[in-house]
Formats: C-alpha cells, sequence, structure tokens
C-alpha cells in the first residue's frame, strides 16, 4: 500500500491483528476502513487505521521491524498514531447554556456588549491578582480508561477524549515475539481501555466562567443578516 518501498511488501506480516494466512491480498476488508489510508511511523514498521472517533481498529507490524529502526517499538507505535488521531481532534466547544447570547430576531445593544466584556476584563483582573487557593479551578470528572493484553506485555493509557496517550510494550519480549503477537497484543489492550473509558463532565471554573461569557458576547458582537419581513419590497 502507499508509503511502504515496493521491494518490501512480502515483509508485512498478513496475518497480524486478522488471523489466519492467506496468499492474495484482502481488499474488501481495506476497501470498507473507516479512515480509508493507513498511517505510517517514520521507520515504516507500524502502520495504523482509527476509526471516526480516534479508536485503534487495525495495526500491521513489518516483520523487519527490527532492522528499520533502533528506536522503542512503543515510540513507533506512538509515531503512527500520534498523527492518526490528532488528525481528527477537533476543540472542545465550550458550554453555552445560561449565559448571554443571541436570540432570533432580537440583538443587545452594542454599546451594552461592549460594557459588559469591559466588565468581564476587570473581573478576570481580579482573579488573576488572587492567591490561586482562593480561586475556583475547573474540574473534569470521569475514568480515563488503562488497558493491559492478557499476558500483560503491553499497557495503554487513553487521554480524556479517548486518544492514546501513552503505550508501554516489553521491549525484551517484543525482540523475540513473533509480529502477529505484538499487534494482537497492542489491539487487546486498546479494547480493554476503551472498555473501561469513561466519559467525563466539565464544570466550568471561575477563570471558565468568564470565558464562556466572553465569548457568548463576543457572539453577539458577529453581523447579523438583515431579516426581510412580509410586505417589505426593494
Amino acid at each position: 500500500m502507499s508509503g511502504w518501498p515496493s521491494d518490501d511488501h512480502d515483509d508485512l506480516d498478513p496475518t497480524a491483528a486478522l488471523g489466519g494466512t492467506f496468499d492474495e491480498p484482502a481488499p474488501a476488508e481495506e476497501e470498507t476502513d473507516p479512515e480509508g489510508e493507513p498511517f505510517v511511523d517514520e521507520s515504516e514498521s507500524v502502520k495504523v487505521w482509527v476509526d471516526e472517533d480516534g479508536r485503534l481498529v487495525k495495526v500491521y507490524l513489518s516483520n523487519r521491524w527490527r532492522e528499520r529502526s533502533k528506536d522503542p517499538l512503543a515510540s513507533r507505535f506512538m509515531g503512527a498514531l500520534g498523527p492518526a488521531q490528532m488528525r481528527l481532534a477537533t476543540p472542545r466547544p465550550l458550554p453555552m447554556s445560561g449565559l448571554p447570547g443571541r436570540e432570533v430576531g432580537s440583538e443587545i445593544p452594542l454599546d451594552t456588549v461592549v460594557r459588559r466584556l469591559m466588565e468581564v476584563r476587570q473581573r478576570r483582573r481580579e482573579l488573576e491578582g488572587k492567591p490561586a487557593e482562593d480561586v475556583r479551578r475547573s474540574t473534569w470528572t470521569g475514568t480515563v480508561g488503562h488497558g493491559n493484553s492478557t499476558d500483560h506485555k503491553v499497557a495503554v493509557t487513553l487521554e480524556r477524549d479517548e486518544s492514546t496517550r501513552e503505550l508501554v510494550i516489553d521491549e525484551d519480549w517484543a525482540r523475540t515475539a513473533r509480529a502477529e503477537q505484538i499487534t494482537d497484543a497492542v489491539m487487546e489492550a486498546h479494547r480493554m481501555a476503551y472498555s473501561t473509558h469513561q466519559p467525563g463532565e466539565y464544570t466550568a471554573g471561575e477563570f471558565g466562567e468568564l470565558a464562556k461569557e466572553a465569548a457568548a458576547l463576543g457572539n453577539e458582537l458577529m453581523p447579523r443578516p438583515s431579516i426581510r419581513r412580509g410586505g417589505d419590497h426593494d
């Protein structure tokens, strides 16, 4: 596939993370890969596929990964996973409920918006002047997923958004393990981590509340489309 040297097609382990052996390629499954083309690490040892949520769904490991780089194997997996998941990352929107915002068919006068923005900035300066322990901080509740392969040779820790924060591989074991064993363990540890992950809930602290209010007021400064009422004519 793209990204792999043409003289290296035989060194991929076709059974990695799929099971079984075959002599002919199996394009049918790859045609339905959620993210199409895989992401490949710099050494071209690892390629990974992730779904639309950034979850790892399939991984291949070259049989010649030991020859291609002296870097730890875990760092090579992360070298492919990082860009794959980063590409899908989007900023988490700030919750806006209960805050001033634009209502259909109405506008807050410009001078009111400006005055309230100045008030927000003043309150922020006051917060910045307080000792850190006296300022209510933003919190995020939930359980970050952790997972291990059944043989405990691979461990995975997730971020709050379920992207992979850390991947640990027993390098001594990996030096003699088959590519299929390694990819199976990587997938197994990720599946367990996903199963234990519990999405959290964000609660804004004092700085966070000011940021939300400022964003809502900034929304009021955006141009409004003109509304043509019934009976109006050019």
